[in-house]
């Protein structure tokens, strides 16, 4: 192979501090028109250079200054070559336009909080982004008479975002940042719904475990954590099983919590797929148990709110009939189904709340209750005797009695399901989502 020597040609100087970017103008550089580019720096300016047809060399035609009152990070032609964007560490982005052979800036973007450190146009000319130190990118839509309306301000980076570039042919925006990741953009239908599509800094080992990566990746290890803890909480299963469980077959029943056994055995080819059936539908019928059990035993909780905020059983509180604990219960299932579709953020943060009310309330509750309890049973009465209360549940067979008794240790296994439920939306997934598993486990 022939070595390729570079040789300098020209020296361009006017700059009085570092050149930070430059851009061509793309309707420049053929049928006779000659070469433009313009240059920007830590000297506030934009400089316009043009190339002598004759001689090839570049010279400055136009110095845009008096706008920006700090250093100009990036600049970038409209794909018609009639637009330029300077992107300002002032937090502002401007907008100029060659009249008459004189550039005038047209339009001041601000809306960022910090630096803005670079500016790119699709491939349209009808879009622009920036992206800034706030972390933040910013589409813009061009307006007539060169005006600028922001549609969405994206926010999924940790750090700061140093670069925005669109796709050569289509909508698709590409940022870079200080996160160590790459993001991809999309709009998701008509409404400017810019969605991140893709994290390319993360790995995407989605597919190893059976699925397509869907969902935004905005859930943390913690978050996920919490969720998870809070579905298979002590206080969650003691609400609506705890009693239950002991009027079915006494105590004995209560000590069986570790059948941890869901990954012991793979199914392998042949029952693979008769596996993943099962699977599903023991699923889809857990989930909707499980639920429902969730949303009986917060109207059991709030049917006991208001009995006690009303003068107790005895002193002629006010005991919620049927048709509100039906209506408790399905305003409950309603709320759920809006926060889980449109706002698991706010459910993350609720759940971070959760899990340290769960943490600090059952420490309480294990130290203060041998102190405070009246009497106490020894230990061969907790793992030995078995009661049945046929009265109160309506069962006199023992073994279907046993079966139901352990619904309250069987409840937990409903927590580290819900981690990999939210493996997928969990950054860094291939080490948090068996991150939050384990300690779910563990918990």
């Amino acid at each position: 192979m022939e070595r390729l020597e570079l040789k300098e040609v020209q020296k361009l100087e006017g700059h009085t501090d570092r050149v930070w970017s430059l851009d061509w103008n793309p309707a420049t550089g053929h049928a006779g028109v000659s070469l433009v580019f313009a240059s920007c720096s830590g000297d506030k300016t934009v400089r316009i250079w043009e190339q002598n047809l004759s001689n090839s060399l570049f010279s400055c035609k136009a110095v845009l200054e008096e706008t920006h009152t700090r250093t100009v990070r990036s600049c970038a032609w409209s794909p018609s070559g009639k637009l330029l964007a300077t992107a300002s560490f002032d937090a502002t982005t401007a907008i100029w336009e060659n009249v008459g052979g004189d550039f005038e800036c047209v339009s001041t973007l601000e809306g960022h909080e910090n630096e803005v450190k670079s500016v790119s146009w699709n491939a349209s000319g009808t879009l622009l982004a920036t992206c800034s130190r706030d972390k933040s990118v910013w589409i813009w839509e061009v307006q007539p008479g060169n005006e600028f309306e922001c549609v969405s301000v994206l926010q999924g980076h940790t750090q700061d975002v140093k670069m925005v570039r669109w796709h050569p042919t289509e909508d698709i925006l590409f940022s870079c940042s200080y996160d160590n990741n790459i993001k991809v953009w999309a709009d998701e239908g008509d409404s400017d719904d810019w969605q991140c599509v893709q994290t390319l800094g993360e790995p995407n080992n989605s597919h190893h475990y059976g699925y397509k990566q869907e969902l935004r990746r905005e859930m943390t290890m913690f978050k996920t954590l919490a969720i998870s803890f809070s579905t298979m909480t002590l206080f969650t299963g003691i609400t609506p099983l705890y009693g239950s469980s002991l009027q079915y077959a006494g105590p004995a029943s209560l000590t069986t919590g570790s059948l941890y056994f869901w990954a012991a055995h793979l199914a392998g080819p042949k029952w693979g797929p008769f596996s993943s059936w099962c699977c599903a539908w023991l699923e889809t019928i857990g989930l909707i148990a499980g639920i429902g059990t969730q949303a009986y035993a917060g109207s059991q909780t709030l049917q006991s709110i208001i009995l006690l905020s009303t003068g107790t059983n005895k002193g002629r509180g006010y005991f919620a009939p049927k048709w509100l604990f039906l209506c408790m219960y399905i305003g409950l299932t309603v709320i759920w189904a809006a926060l889980n579709t449109f706002a698991l953020e706010v459910i993350a943060f609720i759940d971070i709340i959760s899990i340290w009310w769960q943490v600090i309330g059952g420490a309480v509750i294990v130290i203060m209750l041998p102190l405070v309890v009246l009497t106490t049973q020894s230990a061969s009465y907790v793992f030995t005797n078995f009661e049945l209360a046929p009265n109160t549940t309506g069962i006199s067979s023992k073994p279907y009695a046993v079966i139901l008794s352990f619904l309250v240790s069987q409840y937990s296994l409903y927590g580290y399901d819900a981690a990999a439920h939210l493996t997928e939306e969990t950054k860094g997934a291939d080490k948090n989502g068996p991150m939050d598993t384990m300690l779910i486990v563990g918990s």
